[in-house]
């Protein structure tokens, strides 16, 4: 990705002209992003990565935390001045359990049609289009529930989509 001349200029290959769109208002540095393709549609997620002034004044202090991934629980963080949090992640299992409901249900629905038939492929777009659905909150609820700030964060966000 590059900055030039107040667009983003996107190579899509060799022999190929470049994907130029116009940068959004509050991009002013260079970051990076990637054209992805999330089974429906492409996506360009975009990166910028921001320090966080509040934090660099904390180093002087020597405050660490650790961060444990477990299996029952989803994270366990500790600080050395002896505070502890827990992250249950009772949302995102939730979550899962409706999306696993939702697509037994079209399953079912799917088993009693024809392979191939008009109705059997409406039913599987609707499975796809059902998974991103319940993707997106999940990575959303890890992202704000157990993230540990660190001295630089990473701000991610959709700029554009392309069909």
């Amino acid at each position: 990705m590059h900055l030039e001349e107040h667009r983003i200029e996107l190579p899509m290959g060799r022999g190929r002209p470049s994907l130029r769109l116009p940068p959004p208002e509050w991009l002013n540095t260079p970051c990076a992003c990637k054209i992805v393709w999330n089974g429906i549609h492409n996506e360009l997620p975009v990166t910028v990565s921001e320090a966080d002034e509040y934090l660099t004044a904390s180093v002087s202090d020597e405050k660490r935390a650790t961060a444990d991934l477990g299996q029952i629980h989803q994270a366990a963080i500790v600080s050395n001045d002896g505070k502890a949090l827990v992250v249950s992640g009772r949302g995102i299992r939730s979550l899962k359990r409706l999306h696993s409901k939702q697509l037994g249900e079209i399953q079912k629905k799917r088993l009693r049609c024809a392979k191939g038939s008009r109705r059997w492929r409406k039913l599987g777009r609707r499975g796809a289009k059902l998974t991103l659905r319940c993707k997106r909150p999940m990575r959303v609820i890890s992202v704000t529930r157990g993230h540990v700030k660190s001295s630089t964060s990473a701000k991610s966000t959709k700029y554009s989509r392309f069909s």
